[in-house]
Formats: C-alpha cells, sequence, structure tokens
C-alpha cells in the first residue's frame, strides 16, 4: 500500500458522499474510501449522502446498490439521504451539457491509437463541425489547453460520460468534500477543467481528498471487475462487525478499532497511515 501524507484542511461542515457504482461486490478498498468519508463528516457534524454512480444500466444491477445498503447498515456506517437512479435524470444532465465548450467527434479508441499509439485524443475531430448522431459519435470538451484533455461529455450509446455526471451531481447535492483514491487523479484534473468553465465553478469550494489503495497480493488494486470483493460474504457467513471492523484495522496497523465509532478517534492516525493528498 503506498503512502501519500499530504494534509489538507476539512470543511467546517463537510457535506460529503458515498459514491459506489453498482456493478459488483465491495472489496476493502471500498471500506476505505466509505470509512475516512464518514469519518471525515461525523467528526464534524457534517451531511453525507449515499449516491450510486448507476448510470450506465448495462453494468450496474439495483441488486448490488441494495447489497451496499446492507452492508454499510450491517457496519454502522450510516448516512442522511440517498440520490440514485441516474437514467432518470438523462435530461438533466442533456440541459447540464448545454454551456460547456464542446465538439462531436466521430472516432473511435482504435482509430485514436492507430494515430496517436497512445490513449490520449489528438483533437482530429476538433473543426469538422460534426452532428451529433448517437451510436456513430460522442460529444467532447474542447479544452482551452491542449486536444490531450478534450475529454468525453456525452457517450456515443447516448448517454452522459461519467465526468459530467459526477460534475452535475456535487453541485446539485451541495458537496464541498470528495474522498477519492489516489487512482482518481486524473479524474479529479478533468473534473477541475469541467468545473472552471461554468459560472458557478462548483469545485472551487470542494476540498478533495485522494488516499492510498489498498492492493491484492499480485501488486494490483482491488476491483470489483476481478471479484475480489470478500465483505459481503463475510457478513452473510455471520462475520460480526467487530470481527470485520478489526480485520480492516489490522491492514493499516490501527490495531485497536472495533467499530465504526472507534473511527471518530482513530481518524487521525488513519489518515496519516493510508495518506492524502
Amino acid at each position: 500500500m503506498s503512502t501519500i501524507k499530504t494534509m489538507l484542511e476539512l470543511p467546517s461542515f463537510p457535506v460529503s458522499r458515498l459514491a459506489p457504482t453498482p456493478n459488483g461486490e465491495l472489496h476493502w478498498g471500498n471500506l476505505l474510501n466509505f470509512a475516512l468519508t464518514w469519518a471525515m463528516v461525523r467528526q464534524r457534524g457534517g451531511k453525507l449522502w449515499l449516491r450510486f454512480d448507476d448510470i450506465d444500466r448495462d453494468r450496474c444491477d439495483p441488486r448490488f446498490a441494495q447489497d451496499t445498503r446492507e452492508l454499510l447498515h450491517y457496519l454502522g456506517l450510516d448516512w442522511d439521504e440517498e440520490f440514485s437512479d441516474q437514467p432518470s435524470r438523462i435530461e438533466d444532465y442533456r440541459r447540464f451539457l448545454t454551456p460547456f465548450p464542446q465538439y462531436v467527434c466521430r472516432c473511435s479508441r482504435q482509430e485514436i491509437v492507430q494515430r496517436t499509439g497512445g490513449h490520449y485524443y489528438d483533437g482530429h475531430c476538433r473543426n469538422l463541425k460534426h452532428n451529433f448522431a448517437p451510436q456513430e459519435s460522442a460529444i467532447r470538451f474542447r479544452s482551452p489547453m491542449t486536444p490531450a484533455r478534450d475529454f468525453i461529455l456525452w457517450r456515443r450509446e447516448d448517454l452522459p460520460a461519467y465526468h459530467l455526471t459526477c460534475v452535475h451531481d456535487e453541485e446539485k447535492l451541495g458537496i464541498n468534500l470528495i474522498v477519492r483514491g489516489e487512482d482518481l487523479l486524473e479524474s479529479t484534473t478533468v473534473q477541475k477543467d469541467l468545473s472552471q468553465s461554468l459560472k458557478s465553478d462548483p469545485f472551487k469550494s470542494i476540498t478533495v481528498f485522494h488516499h492510498a489503495l489498498v492492493v491484492a497480493p499480485d501488486g494490483k488494486k482491488l476491483s470489483k471487475s476481478r471479484s475480489d470483493g470478500d465483505l459481503l460474504r463475510l457478513m452473510r457467513r455471520g462475520t460480526s462487525p467487530k470481527e470485520i471492523w478489526t480485520m480492516f484495522g489490522n491492514q493499516w496497523g490501527v490495531t485497536e478499532l472495533r467499530s465504526a465509532s472507534d473511527l471518530l478517534t482513530l481518524l487521525p492516525r488513519l489518515q496519516s497511515l493510508c495518506g492524502v493528498l
């Protein structure tokens, strides 16, 4: 587990969210994120949302959303309100898309790699004035800096992209604190770019923490897509919350951890051990 040691100030009244994607069983890395977010908010009497990133119906399953609720409840990690069912808000996201500098792109990933040798975009469609056609094209952000940061806002499946839904939802929910893994450093940069192109610039008032990742024995980060999640299985075979928190604490050298409430006093140690940036 790598460690990052830069500390940031918390908002006086933090408003944050647990934002899992319901596409698999939760793992220890998810629990680290939930624990840090929950403790940072509860320690200061703030507000915590449970927000599901469930825009992609083909990848997401309501069963996993319900599993998440059950596990959080079992472990004593409460939340104040829920925000879910992103597909029902498609028109909200479409309206939110309008003010961003943008253009239509017809390039496939394969075409981009063939031209550039990598996955960063080269601006091929920037001045071609294509019309958007679902299944044939996507809509990209027109970065004021470089085409390499012309990321996708609207997918060819006629769905909003992850970065667009994130910025929309953070603003709608009044989020001022985000806790993420260090694997999402680039996503934070992208979303700040997006935010800065809006008059409201919601990310200007958001403090973002990035924590170290929990990795598997092979050194790769834990992933639901690799079936690394075993928290639900522990719960369903009768492992007590105290035992699960003890296992979690032992992973980070916080051996006194026995319950969610212990996080409130042990948070500074956990932060220093897992790192924030």
